[in-house]
């Protein structure tokens, strides 16, 4: 596959994993793909379901995509409404109600790409600045 191609299908998974879309996993994903620190695509489901939960409202939007070899880089944004309870191991109350927030996540994930699927995904994202937005942390100079 060319690099092009490879952007083309990791666009698509960005776009349409935020739709709510449920065939995408086996459209673009690999049956083994691993997403580092959550599992496989079974687990990747189970949180995205969560965060769509969470923020009933989300949308996603790709900044940027810089891709080489088998490998494309995604900055993205996502935004949404803290209108469902947010599930998160980053909390020790595991669960923080609704505040009708209107919240911003940003982050950049790498995928590896084999046969026209993505097998591997390695993403960073600004969980302290989410969990401080639905103020589940004090942010910087806010008395605790």
């Amino acid at each position: 596959m060319s690099i092009e191609d490879n952007k083309a299908i990791v666009r698509r998974w960005h776009e349409e994993v935020w739709k709510g879309n449920p065939s995408i996993y086996e459209e673009v994903l690999a049956h083994n793909c691993i997403f580092h620190g959550i599992g496989g695509p079974q687990e990747m489901k189970t949180n995205a379901n969560q965060l769509s939960e969470s923020f009933p409202d989300v949308t996603g939007t790709i900044e940027e995509m810089i891709a080489e070899g088998d490998k494309v880089v995604t900055r993205w944004t996502i935004h949404g409404t803290h209108n469902g309870v947010f599930v998160t191991d980053f909390v020790a109350q595991g669960r923080i109600p609704p505040t009708g927030k209107q919240v911003t996540y940003t982050g950049i994930t790498i995928n590896r790409l084999a046969d026209g699927k993505i097998v591997e995904d390695r993403f960073e994202g600004d969980i302290l600045g989410l969990l401080q937005q639905v103020g589940a942390l004090p942010t910087p100079g806010q008395a605790s």
